[in-house]
Order: C-alpha cells, then structure tokens, then sequence
C-alpha cells in the first residue's frame, strides 16, 4: 500500500477511481478494457498496463525505465527496447494516435513518454484534493489489488517475437474469411512455439481450429485433439483468465458433448468476466440445445448488448431465433444486420432460411450429397428420404460433425423427431428433439 495514503483512504476512493476517462475513451483500471464511446476497443494487457502507467500520470514524463517496471515488473525480459516500442505502437494503434501529431501519447527522444490528453477525474478523488500524486497513488494501490507481483502473469507475453505473432493470429481470425482463418492458426501454433508458457495463443488457436472444424476445413476429431491440450495449457497457465474457461466449455460443447461440464466451464467463465461474449454466446446455444429456449435466447441477446454495433453479433441473435421457431425475430434481426454489413453471407442465409420456415416452404435440396454428412442429412429429409437422413447422421455422429449437437433443435429436421431412430440417436449423446411453438 502506498506510503502517500492511508488505507482507509485509498479503499473510500478506489471504487470511484476504477475508470480513467479522457477524450471519447475511458479505460477500466481493474479489466484493462478500453472503450470509446461505450464500444470495446481491442487491446492487449501489456499496451493497456502501458496506457494505464501513462495516463494515471498524465503531463508526466514517465521514463522508458519506470514503463519498463509497470508493464513488466521484475521479469526478466531479453528484448526490452523491442517490445516497449511495440507495446507503445499497439497503445496508439488502439487510440488512432498518430506518432508525429500525437494527441494521446507524446514520445520524449531517448528519455520516455508523456501523456497530453485531459484526466476527467473521479468525483471522490475531485472531493479528496485530486492532485496528481494522489490520483497515481490510488491507482497504483489498485494496480497492486489486481495484479500482485508474486503472480506469474502468463497472459503476458515476454517474448516479443512471440507476441507479434499471437497478434497476427487474431488479426488474421478476426477476418473470418477460411484462407485467414487457417493462416491464423500458423500465426499461433508458432506463438506457442516461441513461448509455450504464454497462455493466450492457445485460447485463440483454439477458437480458430473451432471454426475451422465448424467449416469442415478440419476433421472434428483432429481438431478436438489440438482444442483439448490447448484449453488444459490454458487454465493450467492462466486459471483466473475467463478465456482458459470458455474454450474448455467449447471443447466440452461441440466436441466431447458433456453437457454437464460444458455448464459448469460456462458459468465459471462468465462469472470470471460477465463481459465474454463468446462465452455468453456459446452458452446461449448449450441453454438452446438442452430445451432452455428463453434462457438461452436471453444470453445471446447479452452478447449481442456487449457489441450492438456488431453485425455478426446482430446475425447470430438471427440464427438463435431460427432455431428457436421465433422466425418474424430472427427476419429483424438477420435484416438489422445487413443494415450494418450489406451483403453479409451469412445473414442473407438466415434471412432466407427463416422466410422459407415461416411460410412452410420447402427449400430447394441439393442436387447431390456433399462431404459435409449432417447437410447431406439435411438433403434427404427435404427429399422425403428419412432412411438417407438418418443414414448421414449417425456417419456425422460417428465422425463427431459439430452440427449434430444442433440436431434436436434444428427447424430442418423435425420431420424426424417421430422417427424412433432419430430419437435414440439423440438419446445416445444426452439429448432430445425439442419443438418451440412459432410466434
């Protein structure tokens, strides 16, 4: 605790003190989540730490040395120099500073950096005599709450080389196009490589292989081999992180369909950080997938809250509600979302799919079975064909397809559900056909 305050002092100010806002960000002191007018702007804990340290002293010089401290401690750390200039290149990249005409982050040659934007204080600290040292004080205080240094923090990176290359992996997902994608999980299996005791490569190589599997671009099985050791060097490196917690629930979901635990790694996950909307998502869809429709609904709905902006987050309410029988929902939805993003693919499909199921029309099947074996079963039944469509679903289930959780639920095959065999297929993995009435 700091010398400067008492402790009393600083406990009555820290909760007033948990956001530092300037200009149209505010950075939370305690989540290192920064956001400009209200919407996450994505940042990495180390540029965050950095910012932080800056703006708790802004008008200051904070030297390269005392950066150095703040945003490492006393790990030991071979390429210093490198990794400051890149951790200060993320800070500005995050705030849209500019280097030469910065508004933000001023750099002091060979001696440090100062932050020049106006601290609009917390009302306590205004009401305690705000001065500088004080404001820094409480915040350091905090810093030491949150991140106590006899912790190895593996959500850092202390690898530089290690780090660009985490960096380029989620740069390359968040393209979400297939060739990114599988180039994303290159980017990340050589992070791990670089520095195997970093934990956040191995949450993102575990989304990317997820939705690599969920595009048929890798065998289910094969991605679940890679997922499960990724999510246990995850919690293993980095238990406190809510992210080692929801890929463990992912693996638990679509690959290893223990519903139980997959509940248990959700709740833990978002307990750890109620603001995870890929958690919450996926958790959504687990509630969905065990009959829970309002509930579930509910929780996609949260995620969709955290990035209104979005218009994926916008298309997967959509798709919710498709499978829920809320088809008039999820044509709003699946059309707010194109309004964001004109001529998003995925929207458009759910779009179509929800106007055939609302008016009872048949879709036109495929003209032949493809290599995906649940939208082969998709096929049959649209053909009348039950036999082929439980014919293709038990190979999907045999092959672990990531659809055949879906499959009580799924709006395309309730011509199934009073087939005694499709039935026992669902029983066979824990589950069972599930109707909501249409709205």
């Amino acid at each position: 605790m700091s010398a400067l305050l008492d402790e009393t002092l600083v406990r009555s100010a820290l909760e007033d003190a948990q956001t530092l806002s300037f200009g149209p960000f505010s950075l939370d002191v305690r989540t290192l989540e920064l956001r400009r007018d209200g919407v996450l702007v994505p940042i990495a804990p180390q540029p965050a730490r950095l910012l932080l340290t800056l703006a708790s002293r802004a008008g200051e010089l904070v030297t390269r040395d005392e950066l150095r401290q703040s945003v490492w401690g006393n790990d030991t750390f071979v390429d210093f120099e490198r990794g400051l200039n890149f951790c200060v290149l993320q800070a500005r990249t995050a705030l849209g500073d500019d280097a030469k005409n910065p508004a933000y982050i001023e750099t002091l040659p060979k001696r440090g950096y100062r932050f020049i934007a106006t601290i609009r204080q917390p009302a306590r600290a205004s009401a305690i005599g705000a001065q500088p040292v004080v404001i820094f004080a409480i915040l350091t205080a905090l810093a030491l709450l949150v991140w106590p240094r006899n912790v190895v923090d593996h959500t850092t990176s202390k690898v530089p080389a290690a780090h660009e290359s985490y960096l380029r992996g989620r740069q390359l997902y968040q393209q979400r196009a297939t060739p990114q994608v599988e180039a994303s999980v290159r980017e990340l299996r050589n992070a791990i490589h670089l520095e195997p005791d970093f934990a956040l490569p191995y949450v993102a190589l575990a989304e990317s292989l997820h939705a690599l599997a969920m595009r048929e671009r890798v065998a289910p099985r094969t991605a679940a081999v890679e997922i499960r050791n990724a999510s246990a060097n995850a919690v293993r490196l980095a238990p406190s992180y809510a992210g080692s917690h929801a890929i463990t629930a992912m693996q638990h979901f679509w690959y290893d369909w223990d519903w139980d635990a997959a509940e248990e790694s959700y709740q833990r996950a978002i307990r750890l950080d109620p603001r995870n909307a890929s958690a919450l998502h996926d958790h959504g869809w687990l509630l969905i997938v065990r009959g829970h429709f309002d509930e579930g609904i509910a929780e996609i709905r949260r995620a969709q809250e955290l990035e209104p902006a979005n218009p994926r987050a916008n298309m997967h309410v959509a798709w919710a509600y498709v499978y829920t029988r809320r088809y008039a929902d999820a044509i709003r939805e699946a059309q707010r979302a194109l309004e964001l993003s004109p001529g998003l693919e995925e929207a458009n499909a759910c779009l179509d799919t929800a106007n055939a199921m609302r008016a009872n029309r048949a879709f036109p099947p495929a003209a032949s079975d493809g290599a995906d074996f649940y939208a082969n079963a998709v096929r049959h039944v649209r053909l009348g064909d039950h036999d082929g469509a439980i014919w293709w679903l038990t190979r999907a289930k045999e092959i672990r397809n990531t659809s055949i959780p879906l499959a009580g639920v799924d709006p395309k095959l309730e011509p199934l559900h009073r087939d005694a065999r499709f039935v026992d297929l669902l029983a066979s993995i824990g589950l069972r056909p599930f109707m909501q009435p249409t709205r």
